[in-house]
């Protein structure tokens, strides 16, 4: 665990290759050194371990998957490698967590609610994107908080 954590491909490589169990879990929370390299976002750890077999589906006793923990902490790079070993990218938590949400915003001309869905594994971002009722474009800034929950400030295009 303390090897993928700290980021060391070649002391990940040299575990694993002395018989290391690749998906081993922590007692105490039940992450997996994948679970800790995503964290982290020692992305090349990560691609090792799914290279050996790791249990990229797996989930800690939080109910959080790899993916889940990259997306929580905005790790792009990890997130790209566990989706690219197929991970589950409509997985979500217990509590409801997942890559993509569906928020409700207020348009900031028409004031009509209307809902936008957010992508979760890149963290922070803004883009534009046009209301359905008015078709006017509305300036999207999404932001994590630190347990990974997002909220959207939707201003003028201009502002």
């Amino acid at each position: 665990m303390t090897a993928a954590r700290s980021g060391s491909v070649e002391s990940v490589t040299a575990l694993l290759a002395h018989g290391a169990k690749v998906s081993a879990r922590e007692r105490r929370r039940g992450q997996t050194a994948l679970m800790w390299a995503v964290s982290e976002n020692h992305s090349e750890v990560a691609r090792v371990l799914i290279d050996h077999g790791a249990d990229f589906d797996g989930r800690s006793t939080s109910g959080f998957t790899p993916l889940l923990f990259a997306a929580r902490q905005g790790h792009l790079d990890s997130a790209r490698i566990l989706l690219g070993a197929r991970a589950d990218v409509n997985d979500s938590t217990a509590e409801g967590m997942s890559l993509l949400e569906t928020l409700q915003i207020a348009c900031p001309y028409c004031g009509e609610n209307v809902e936008v869905v957010v992508d979760c594994s890149i963290g922070h971002q803004e883009y534009i994107e046009d209301c359905y009722v008015c078709c006017r474009p509305i300036s999207l800034k999404l932001s994590m908080d630190e347990e990974g929950h997002p909220s959207v400030e939707a201003r003028h295009e201009n502002e």
